[in-house]
């Protein structure tokens, strides 16, 4: 502080600096000198009850001197009177260099912003508090242009009572050849996917209106922005936030936002961020910010070092739960369509010739003796034929599900039918059932192909129990879904991951009878989501069964 001053009372600058009291009180000192310099004037004033927004005004500059966007400020005449580092570089020139130059808006935007002229669009962010557009950006040395998103927002100087413009740009020259090209790429999966057009346009839509509210302002965009000191504790918090109590994350530890699952891999990055060994990083976690709001976001962390040498730490999260979700659906739709239309071509080339062995069976087993060895052979071959027909059916049914009408169907009607037609093989295993639950409860469905689901699933869940087990059932709604939860006594899935079930020709059986091909449960996630659902699989504690559950819309 000493050399600070010094420093500064050579040069004939005045400088401003803060302490702590051992009282606790924080003491502003501003130290001048008087004319000659042979007199120094020092100002104290006690900044106790506002230095908490002092501190962030001053985290709050050094953020926007150090953002990778360009930020500038002008008067009510639309002179500029400060620009930051990025803004600097666009425009070639310094910020010291804005009242010699007498640089206006209008110098480096002469095109206008968007499709008004700048003093339309100020006239527009003064009424509205703030306006969102495109517009060239021009450097008034050589001429090179950026196309830039910018925010502008009007503000009311509180001592000359004038309107003061901020304006926050990022340049998105590359970003626009990106959405060109992006453009063409969902034409083509548009083409590829053609069952899948309907979400994609659903998800360009949601991906440009995240695009438009992340030009605004941190206050004005969907990310969640932390701002945090050096002990990782949260110092400011925007307002996208505050839906989900973000006032109340003032004060936390920002690990403590991160699930446990990924909070040691995220603690080792920021510990090295801190330790100043790397500048910035980026990594996927899961968030639980309380209040039952949890997402999967990706976290960009940076951080700097304040003029107090006291490091902070910056965090722009995104939401990509969806986009989670989406990519993995693609992923599970791409494998699937590709192992149908293998087993779709395999099946074809088989049925023809397995038609005609058929039939040459046939005509041959009617022309034998009843009782011979011929006839009880020729009897066995027309069985594994049946056998082998059965499989090919299985594989239509992977490339190509049956597509049925929806229709209002009970759930417990259809739990109850299955039961019977399954009741003799359930007493031969000596297995019970325990149902609860549904009588009530109904959803719009294909009825035939829901069936088929439902007795898929109790007879894996029979298979997979030992004699004198039990299967328990039940059904329910859970806000839009019809729910049917099967749970049996069997031995689980051990160590399979559980979403290996659903993959085509998995099977845990060690059948030879065509009923462990392992497309059963592919086959029936294939029916359920095309009627709008899904099936899950939770594996319980190792050797005490699984548990699955199906999802389907109520009517």
């Amino acid at each position: 502080m000493k050399r600070a001053v010094r420093s500064a009372l050579q040069a004939c600058e005045p400088v401003t600096g803060y302490t702590a009291m051992p009282d606790g009180r924080i003491l502003c000192f501003t130290h001048e000198s008087a004319g000659d310099r042979a007199q120094l004037i020092c100002t104290v004033e006690d900044v106790t009850d506002s230095f908490r927004e002092i501190r962030i005004a001053h985290v709050l500059r050094d953020l926007l001197d150090n953002t990778s966007d360009a930020i500038g400020m002008a008067d009510s005449e639309r002179f500029g009177f400060y620009i930051n580092k990025t803004l600097e570089g666009f425009l070639g020139v310094e910020v010291d260099q804005l009242d010699a130059l007498k640089l206006k808006v209008d110098d480096v935007q002469p095109q206008g912003i968007g499709e008004h002229a700048v003093v339309d669009a100020l006239a527009l962010a003064k009424e509205n508090d703030h306006f969102s557009s495109e517009a060239i950006l021009h450097n008034v040395v050589t001429g090179e242009e950026h196309l830039v998103s910018q925010v502008i927002t009007a503000h009311v100087d509180i001592i000359s009572d004038e309107i003061i413009y901020s304006a926050i740009m990022r340049d998105i020259s590359e970003l626009d050849r990106y959405r060109q090209e992006l453009v063409i790429t969902n034409q083509q999966l548009e083409q590829m996917l053609g069952q899948s057009e309907t979400e994609l346009r659903q998800r360009r839509k949601e991906a440009e209106y995240s695009h438009q509210l992340w030009r605004s302002v941190v206050d004005h965009q969907l990310n969640l922005v932390l701002i945090a000191d050096g002990s990782g504790e949260i110092l400011f918090s925007n307002t996208i936030a505050e839906g989900v109590g973000g006032r109340e994350l003032c004060g936390r530890n920002i690990l403590s936002l991160i699930e446990k699952k990924w909070r040691s891999t995220f603690e080792r990055s920021l510990a090295a961020l801190m330790a100043g060994e790397q500048e910035h990083f980026t990594q996927e976690a899961g968030f639980d910010l309380g209040k039952d709001v949890q997402f999967v976001g990706l976290a960009s962390v940076s951080s700097f070092v304040r003029g107090d040498g006291a490091r902070v730490v910056t965090m722009l999260v995104a939401d990509i739960t969806e986009n989670s979700r989406d990519r993995k659906r693609l992923l599970e739709s791409q494998k699937l369509a590709a192992t149908g239309r293998m087993a779709a071509k395999l099946a074809h080339e088989i049925n023809n010739p397995l038609a005609g062995i058929k039939s040459a069976i046939t005509i041959v087993s009617d022309e034998l003796p009843p009782g011979s060895v011929a006839e009880r052979y020729a009897g066995l071959i027309s069985r594994e034929l049946d056998r082998v027909g059965r499989i090919i059916k299985q594989l239509y049914g992977l490339y190509r599900p049956h597509q049925e009408d929806s229709s209002r169907v009970f759930l417990r009607e259809v739990l109850d039918d299955c039961l019977i037609l399954l009741g003799s093989r359930f007493r031969a295993r000596s297995v019970s059932i325990a149902m609860v639950g549904g009588a009530k409860t109904h959803a719009k469905i294909a009825d035939n192909s829901f069936r088929q689901v439902i007795l898929n699933i109790l007879s894996n869940a029979l298979e997979a129990c030992a004699s004198g087990g039990v299967i328990r059932i039940r059904i329910l709604t859970h806000g839009k879904w019809g729910v049917v939860a099967v749970r049996d006594s069997g031995h689980g899935l051990g160590d399979l991951p559980e979403e290996s079930i659903f993959e085509p020709f998995f099977s845990t059986k060690k059948s030879n009878d065509g009923a462990g091909l392992g497309l059963g449960m592919a086959v029936s996630r294939g029916l359920v989501r095309s009627m709008g659902g899904d099936i899950r699989i939770r594996n319980r504690r190792i050797g005490s069964g699984a548990l699955c559950v199906v999802f389907v819309p109520i009517a």
